[in-house]
């Protein structure tokens, strides 16, 4: 996937952050989509610091967001994102449906856990689990 761009899901951080079925995978394609062109919409950023509160202090939490979003660029849940996902509903999720429009502005893959939340929209983005993005490289 050289010269190419890959948006990180939220569910792939929240997989390494519970250790769920396929964390190391998640955690390594992560990892690899640091070093090409990796994206991440801003509200994952809201949603990993929400899911690291639990656990921690607040300056904790806001120090090991920065440290996993670090290597990634911010894609912006703009207010024309927010308009596609509330419009789009090939996508039943809301939250993916922005996932989706912020991925969408700026990348040529998705990096996803739940495929099949993307079926109806796949043609428009390369969707892949982090086991096919890591066989790709």
């Amino acid at each position: 996937m050289q010269n190419e761009s890959a948006f990180v899901d939220a569910n792939i951080f929240l997989d390494v952050a519970r250790k769920r079925k396929g964390w190391k995978a998640s955690a390594l394609a992560l990892t690899e989509i640091k070093r090409i062109n990796g994206f991440v919409s801003s509200l994952t950023v809201a949603i990993i610091y929400f899911i690291k509160l639990r656990t921690m202090p607040p300056l904790k939490a806001r120090q090991e967001t920065r440290e996993l979003i670090q290597g990634l660029r911010i894609v912006a849940v703009t207010s024309e994102v927010v308009n596609q996902a509330l419009d789009n509903t090939a996508i039943e999720d809301f939250e993916d449906a922005m996932q989706f429009y912020c991925a969408r502005t700026a990348a040529k893959a998705i990096v996803t856990r739940n495929k099949r939340d993307y079926e109806a929209v796949g043609k428009e983005l390369e969707v892949m689990t982090p086991e096919q993005f890591l066989a790709r490289l």
